[in-house]
């Protein structure tokens, strides 16, 4: 074993680090294209492949309480739209959506402005052929749900407002896209409709929403649900979660957000719509502020994309002012994804010399703290880079890369889409440098 550790230490050094300064990306709000018709209540999922991103926009409400069966497509790349395949079963509003693999389902919705005509239809559009196909339908009707899909083959489905007895559910279901075939899951610890589930890792997150659609109200709640890897149907759901800091809402809209957890935007609060929008990490339990949408914004749609490393929230249509027309504008919040809290200076006192501390806690799962110094000697900055490398030597995380002044550090690295294992920390800092390891157990 001695000599395993001797050799990854070998390979760890002979990997080239790259020269050029960087810092992380800060986070950056932008407007897309316009989309071609203002929806609210449409249903809405993202789709990545390769170099290539895209979002998907069905039915929904069009001015004049016109509900619509059209499907809109947004290139993220080429900021445009086009106009695929309707639904082939009629028009339909406050629907969910979600894409696994090469497929984007719509689940449920009502085709009626009276809510009471919920439906439990499940529809599969094939992203390749352009063509749909109809799913299982799930076990109720549902209208105001919240849908997410996890791993390579299910799909979550949580809370709502419908039938059997025309009211909010704490219900769970999960859906396996292989069989095609619906299956409780453990209900979330309340009743809530009109709020957001995203999965960050192993963690479903369940943000805001209220208990009672037909005479509104909202909270500020979070419940997190651990999925068991030995059933994907039990989840271990608490009521801890930081409650959301922006206040009470409804008609909230999110998407996961890669290593960071899952990102909200907008919403309802009680008599007014709202702009803010925040990052959620379940593991540390922190909310994170990120630059508000340009204009208030509800009963919208919103998925989130990745090329590489880059990661985009798209925030669509929907509308400003529930009295007035509905908004056709496109926000897109862009991020890079470092699997980092941010680098933070822990005071101002001089170091004694260069080190890289252990990591704690050590094992891990799946956030962990690295705490390093860096003296410059009397040259102001210090070129200095903090990576990450699995037990074979090879990258898989670059935690920081810039120039720094003397001082003490901390970082934190969330490695919840990493697998359990040996990694190595290794900080460079001018001629100085220190690995150490670190074991992450699932």
């Amino acid at each position: 074993m001695k000599k395993l550790y001797i050799l990854i230490l070998v390979a760890i050094s002979s990997i080239q680090i790259y020269s050029q300064s960087y810092s992380p990306y800060i986070p950056v709000m932008t407007s897309g294209a316009p989309m071609p018709v203002g929806v609210r209540y449409p249903g809405a999922a993202g789709y990545s492949f390769n170099d290539s991103a895209w979002m998907y926009v069905l039915g929904g409400l069009q001015d004049g309480n016109a509900i619509t069966n059209t499907v809109y497509r947004y290139n993220v790349l080429a900021d445009s739209w086009s106009a695929i395949s309707n639904f082939p079963d009629g028009s339909f509003w406050i629907s969910a959506a979600a894409v696994v693999g090469k497929k984007l389902y719509s689940i449920g919705g009502t085709y009626t402005l009276a809510l009471n005509e919920c439906t439990p239809r499940v529809k599969i559009l094939n992203l390749i052929s352009n063509t749909w196909s109809d799913g299982a339908n799930m076990p109720f009707g549902r209208v105001f749900h919240s849908v997410t899909a996890y791993q390579d083959s299910l799909i979550y489905c949580a809370g709502g407002w419908g039938y059997p007895s025309g009211t909010v559910y704490n219900d769970v279901y999960l859906y396996n896209a292989n069989t095609n075939t619906w299956r409780s899951a453990t209900n979330m610890p309340a009743p809530r409709c009109g709020g957001v589930l995203a999965a960050a890792g192993d963690t479903l997150v369940y943000v805001c929403g209220g208990p009672n659609w037909t005479n509104p109200t909202a909270t500020n709640t979070v419940y997190r649900g651990v999925v068991s890897q030995s059933d994907r149907s039990v989840i271990t759901w608490d009521s801890t979660g930081a409650v959301y800091p922006g206040g009470v809402r409804n008609s909230i809209y999110g998407a996961s957000w890669g290593q960071k957890g899952i990102i909200v935007s907008g919403g309802y609060q009680v008599s007014s719509v709202t702009s803010q929008c925040y990052v959620y990490s379940p593991g540390a339990n922190v909310w994170t502020i990120q630059p508000s949408l340009p204009a208030p914004k509800t009963d919208h749609g919103a998925a989130s994309v990745n090329i590489g490393n880059i990661w985009k929230f798209l925030s669509v249509s929907g509308t400003t002012n529930r009295s007035g027309a509905n908004s056709n504008t496109v926000n897109i919040l862009t991020d890079t994804m470092t699997a980092i809290t941010g680098i933070v200076s822990t005071g101002n006192n001089i170091p004694n010399g260069f080190s890289l501390r252990q990591n704690y806690p050590n094992p891990f799962n799946p956030e962990t703290t690295i705490d390093f110094s860096v003296v410059t000697n009397g040259i102001g900055k210090v070129y200095t880079s903090l990576a990450i490398f699995d037990i074979m030597g090879r990258e898989v995380e670059k935690l920081f890369i810039g120039e720094l002044a003397g001082g003490n550090y901390s970082m934190q690295w969330n490695a919840s889409d990493k697998p359990s294992g040996t990694y190595f920390a290794r900080l460079t800092a001018g001629e100085n440098n220190k690995t150490i390891k670190m074991i992450l157990t699932k």
